[in-house]
């Protein structure tokens, strides 16, 4: 069960396209700062229209920005998944080690395990713990 489990999570976890995508959209990067390069030179050298020049500038400009944004954004993504790779690493290696005779109570303990609590005009708590399990006291 927990490798069915661990393939789970690793497949949903898994950066291998977005690494993909962000070196792919890192060449749309350089390839749009270089043509901007590209351009200045050119109007650097040969004498043009600089509305027309200025035109092509922005839209070049706006271009790379875009692009910029949307390699962030991935990068971004990509950061949350692994962190989330490493906690649930942490996770296993963690529960690997503990022995559920000698738990004592500690408000990390607490805070890792229970999501909240609910208590009944019978005065019965129900524990929900993060996994979605409850357990009524």
């Amino acid at each position: 069960m927990d490798e069915v489990i661990d393939r789970a999570v690793a497949a949903e976890l898994d950066t291998t396209d977005l690494h993909i995508e962000a070196d792919q959209l890192f060449a749309q990067v350089g390839a749009a700062a270089e043509a901007i390069d590209a351009l200045i030179a050119r109007n650097a050298r040969v004498a043009q229209d600089q509305t027309e020049y200025q035109r092509r500038f922005d839209k070049l400009t706006t271009d790379h920005a875009a692009l910029l944004e949307e390699y962030h954004r991935l990068l971004d993504q990509i950061s949350d998944l692994e962190n989330r790779q490493a906690a649930y690493r942490y996770y296993k290696e963690q529960l690997a080690t503990l022995d559920s005779v000698s738990i004592e109570f500690t408000p990390y303990l607490w805070h890792t395990l229970v999501d909240h609590a609910d208590i009944a005009v019978d005065a019965t708590i129900t524990f929900t713990f993060r996994d979605g399990s409850s357990i009524s006291l």
